[in-house]
């Protein structure tokens, strides 16, 4: 598995974008040769919105909007302005729920503008996409200013920022949440750093239907990359992969899913998806993809507040991502303290996940059991095997004299389905002396052989319950032992046909 940007080049980037610069003006990827309008937003009393229309400031902050557009909602409530909200479209009855100014809202239609209701309730502005020409014309005959907002990507998240806070009086608290991603975008860039090269995943995020996936230019692959895994729709070379444009939902088809065959799927939050996570994972004829295989489909939380919509939710997003593909880096506390951090910060309290519709004890399945100490287990046929240990060829035979434990353990998938086993093997400790290791390590990489990999701290790899284990069940593992470290009650973490052992510092 390979990233695509280093991750020193990525610091340095980000420290050029964030640090050299005021908050006011902070952008985090600057990926497009458009003009920086950022920095001269309302230094002449005026805006420019995301069309490049010039709107002048009004010079009270008692401004009333209107808007169908669900995505500007988010915008809305982070910078405060829901007692300015006449009219809104929020995504789910979640946002008027949890905010008086938007409870008492009135709608002027939900996608498409209601020019009726619009030029009844005649807010003084209407915020809307970019790329709907023929409604902000329709807007505008009527007299009622229009902002266009377009939010594909965190420099358009970062540009709506600016823009709505000068327009609306919000300076402010527009670059006090600009200041709270980046720190939090710092924050994952620094724990994906200490992922080693040969660990970090490919990846997907899938559209509504299969074979549709995010293109290059989109804020889930952004996100995707953030985490230093690397995005598949890095292949789209030139804005296209066989003619589908990278800055949009693509759909490449599943025999090109195949062939890009990323190590992780996560699935949108969308609600009109016309698949499932289970349907994935229990499909015999996706059981080649590589994410299938390894149970890592995830679908991106949360029911009610999507994480991958553009807004500041795609912060814990990211997070999420990073937590679930390397949960040992987050651990689910830590995660759990994040989402509480970001809701707070964008409501003022904290909500249960029930209601927001997460479970991160399904959705990210690698967190520590418990199992007996091992016990042992007398004299064992032992089949023959070979494994390299940093580099030193060890065979069964080799190992003969160690002794022999057996260890009952109980692991869990993502659905809820539980299984027992008895894993009979050599303790990894024992092994590493055995090969001669006497070097110091911070994690400890499993290879089978097909290349597939987990990787453990060093405390779980020297565990007394951590084997390498030749026997499952009582039937002798003869195509090669297992990587069993049954502390862990995650299947995915046990890792079949065991050819290597790395060490890393």
């Amino acid at each position: 598995m390979n990233k695509t940007i280093a991750l020193t080049l990525c610091s340095l980037l980000i420290l050029s974008l964030f640090g050299c610069r005021g908050a006011d003006e902070s952008r985090i990827n600057a990926n497009t040769n458009e003009p920086d309008i950022a920095a001269a937003q309302g230094a002449d009393g005026f805006v420019v919105d995301a069309s490049g229309t010039k709107l002048q400031i009004p010079d009270s902050n008692d401004i009333t909007i209107a808007s169908v557009y669900a995505v500007a909602v988010p915008f809305i409530v982070a910078l405060e302005l829901t007692d300015n909200v006449v009219a809104v479209n929020y995504k789910s009855i979640f946002w008027a729920e949890n905010s008086e100014g938007l409870a008492k809202a009135d709608s002027v239609g939900r996608g498409i503008v209601d020019m009726e209701a619009l030029a009844a309730l005649s807010p003084d502005i209407l915020i809307h996409r970019t790329n709907d020409p023929r409604t902000l014309s329709a807007v505008e005959e009527l007299g009622i200013p229009v902002m266009s907002i377009k939010a594909e990507n965190v420099d358009d998240i970062m540009s709506t920022l600016d823009l709505m806070g000068r327009y609306f009086h919000a300076d402010e608290r527009a670059a006090e949440v600009k200041q709270w991603m980046i720190d939090k975008f710092d924050k994952i860039a620094s724990i994906a750093e200490g992922i080693p090269e040969e660990e970090r995943f490919t990846a997907v995020m899938m559209g509504g239907e299969l074979g549709v996936v995010a293109g290059g230019d989109m804020l889930q692959s952004w996100m995707i990359e953030h985490t230093g895994a690397r995005s598949m729709a890095s292949e789209i070379e030139g804005g296209n992969i066989d003619g589908y444009v990278a800055s949009a939902w693509a759909n490449i088809g599943m025999e090109r899913l195949f062939t890009l065959n990323p190590d992780v799927i996560f699935c949108t939050s969308s609600t009109v998806l016309d698949y499932s996570v289970e349907e994935i994972l229990s499909d015999t004829t996706l059981s080649g993809l590589e994410a299938v295989k390894s149970g890592r489909v995830f679908q991106m939380p949360a029911k009610w507040d999507s994480w991958d919509l553009p807004g500041v939710s795609c912060v814990i997003g990211t997070m999420w991502m990073l937590h679930s593909m390397y949960p040992w880096l987050i651990s689910i506390e830590e995660m759990q303290a994040e989402i509480d951090e970001y809701y707070t910060f964008m409501f003022g309290r904290t909500f249960d996940s029930e209601y927001l519709g997460y479970d991160l004890d399904s959705d990210v399945r690698n967190y520590p059991g418990s199992v007996e100490e091992p016990e042992l287990s007398g004299d064992a046929e032992i089949p023959g095997f070979t494994i390299n240990v940093q580099g030193v060829e060890i065979t069964g035979e080799d190992l003969s004299e160690l002794p022999v434990y057996s260890v009952e353990t109980t692991s869990t998938n993502r659905y809820g389905t539980t299984t027992t086993r008895v894993y009979v093997g050599f303790k990894l400790s024992d092994v590493l002396e055995a090969a001669g290791i006497t070097e110091s390590f911070t994690t400890l990489a499993a290879i089978a052989n097909d290349g597939y990999t987990v990787s453990v701290s060093k405390e779980t790899a020297m565990e007394p319950t951590t084997l390498v284990a030749f026997s499952e069940d009582g039937k002798l593992l003869r195509s090669g032992p297992w990587f069993a470290p049954c502390s862990s009650n995650i299947t995915p973490d046990y890792l079949i046909e065991l050819t290597t052992l790395k060490l890393e510092n």
